[in-house]
């Protein structure tokens, strides 16, 4: 098994999974979630298991979709690539 925190996609991996919990703190309703034992080491990987976030984005109106950008960026929270398509 893989030594906690020595391969660096374990350490990546604990690093997005701190930043998305503290994200998550501070604007809970526009950010994901892990689940409580969704970090899992296995002999040759890891992976993040992400709490359900609700609708699809194509089932949002645009507007929602900005709304919720805007209150990440005056949380100083970054988040992946925004375009829709």
């Amino acid at each position: 098994m893989v030594k906690h925190g020595t391969n660096e996609a374990v350490k990546r991996l604990e690093c997005e999974k701190e930043r998305m919990t503290e994200a998550k703190k501070r604007c809970p309703d526009h950010v994901m979630g892990v689940e409580e034992d969704g970090f899992k080491e296995f002999k040759d990987g890891v992976v993040l298991l992400l709490s359900n976030v609700g609708e699809h984005y194509s089932k949002l109106a645009p507007q929602d979709i900005f709304d919720s950008l805007t209150v990440l960026h005056n949380n100083d929270i970054l988040h992946g690539d925004a375009r829709l398509e």
